[in-house]
């Protein structure tokens, strides 16, 4: 797409915050247009560095082109495109490992353009996309020449990395359910919950309590002390040694969240193999047969089996689960893996998909707006648990299926199967419809039904056209 054809959309919503340029979203690429030459000049200096020059080679950072001055927009200058990441993972739905992942190559950038004379302006989390399963640096105005005599993105890196990574590595809590903002997530809030023994573990000392001494020292001082501190500067070289520190500590942290999924396939998985082995070659076969094949969504993806075999058909899978260490394990086994550039998982509670934050709700957009229409939308063993542990009646789930989806496969269960009726004692209130009801309600919504196939006497598969 040339940008001079089709015209430009409105501003990225977030793109206000940077005075030097702004970022204009299109269909598939992304346009940064400067207003003066000279902020134009300084990013592309940074980009033809040799650290940045390399990390283009190997997808660490998006490429870039330059575009011609009739293909900006009114009152800028120069400027450069780039390939649009498909789907905005936000750090909101990042897992353990994929922030840890982030986190490390935020440091790696920073490190290598230090030695090649440059710094990074800033560690936003905002900074990193998922291309699949690997984390991506886009924010190419990022680098500048010269060195300021000290870390410019250290607190910001703090609020957007490091105290998410301690906070859930020390309380079990990821950075979605811990508030993580705009902003990311503050460091009070990461003290609170590394208190006690939590406070001496390797590197929490450092990167929490001496952090919050210093800002509190800091907060205390008076203009002539504040000054003083504020123009202090580092050798470089310590400023080499405290990127190698964190690395090390992040390197060595791992999530202690709770996860009812950990060993789902190998001890608490409903179906035997015989039953597996059918759903697997029905996704399959089903997904051949959709017409249009990019993007498909599968919710619930646990460690992504299924997420895998949708992989063999669409251009990308957004694989969601609200277990993290789920989607640790999808991530880290497809990493690397010829499906696993098509796949991008996220820690997405379908029940309460992530909301959109930022100055005037805008900033960064919900799931749901991220997400779009689908061509297909994979629920397994999905409904049962969202009418009886979220409370959510199938009419109104059917509603998100038909908004979202074009075509859907959905696991309907029925009353008297053991799972339900476990997870139904005791809750009188609580109500799964039977197959007649179910089919009904897909066709009160206009889904047609493609294909039905029991997997066992309590468990059916369908595959429904969606009104879209």
């Amino acid at each position: 797409m040339n940008p001079s054809e089709e015209g430009l959309p409105q501003p990225h919503p977030a793109s206000f915050r940077d005075a030097d340029s702004t970022v204009f979203v299109a269909a598939d690429l992304v346009v940064r247009a400067f207003r003066s030459g000279d902020a134009y000049g300084e990013a592309t200096e940074g980009m033809n560095a040799p650290f940045a020059v390399d990390a283009v080679r190997r997808g660490a950072i998006v490429a870039t082109s330059p575009l011609e001055q009739t293909d900006l927009p009114p009152g800028f200058e120069e400027g450069f495109s780039s390939r649009r990441i498909p789907f905005a993972v936000d750090p909101r739905e990042w897992s353990f490992e994929m922030r840890k992942d982030a986190a490390l190559l935020t440091l790696d950038l920073s490190r290598s353009a230090l030695t090649d004379g440059f710094e990074m302006k800033d560690a936003s989390a905002f900074n990193v996309l998922f291309d699949g399963c690997q984390p991506t640096f886009v924010d190419h105005g990022s680098f500048r020449a010269g060195y300021s005599g000290h870390w410019p993105g250290y607190s910001q890196f703090g609020d957007h990395f490091m105290n998410p990574l301690l906070v859930e590595s020390g309380a079990g809590v990821n950075a979605l359910a811990a508030g993580f903002t705009v902003t990311g997530i503050p460091l009070d809030l990461a003290t609170a919950t590394n208190r006690g023994a939590g406070r001496f573990r390797r590197g929490s000392f450092s990167w929490l309590w001496r952090r919050s001494v210093a800002e509190r020292m800091s907060r205390g001082a008076g203009s002539e002390t504040g000054e003083r501190l504020a123009s202090t500067s580092l050798p470089r070289e310590a400023v080499v040694r405290i990127l190698e520190k964190a690395r090390a500590r992040i390197e060595t942290l791992e999530s202690s969240a709770p996860s009812i999924w950990r060993h789902y396939e190998e001890s608490a998985c409903p179906y035997d193999d015989e039953q597996t082995d059918l759903k697997r070659s029905l996704v399959d076969s089903w997904s051949a047969e959709i017409d249009q094949r990019e993007v498909a969504l599968d919710v619930g993806c646990n460690v992504g089996t299924f997420s895998q075999i949708l992989a063999g058909h669409f251009e990308r899978v957004i694989a969601v689960d609200n277990d993290s260490v789920a989607i640790d394990r999808l991530y880290r086994r497809s990493y690397g893996q010829e499906w696993g550039s098509r796949v991008t998982p996220a820690v997405v509670d379908i029940a309460q998909p992530t909301p959109a934050i930022g100055w005037l709700n805008l900033e960064r957009a919900s799931f749901l707006q991220r997400l779009g229409v689908v061509d297909l939308s994979v629920w397994l063993a999905v409904l049962h648990h969202l009418t009886l542990t979220a409370g959510i009646p199938l009419p109104q789930i059917l509603d998100l299926i038909a908004q979202i989806s074009r075509h859907a496969i959905i696991e309907h269960i029925a009353p008297e199967d053991q799972s339900v009726t476990t997870m139904t004692a005791g809750r009188r209130w609580a109500e799964v419809p039977d197959a007649s009801a179910f089919e009904s309600e897909l066709d009160r919504r206009g889904c047609t039904l493609l294909r039905s196939e029991k997997t066992s006497p309590t468990r059916t598969l369908v595959l429904a056209r969606c009104p879209r």
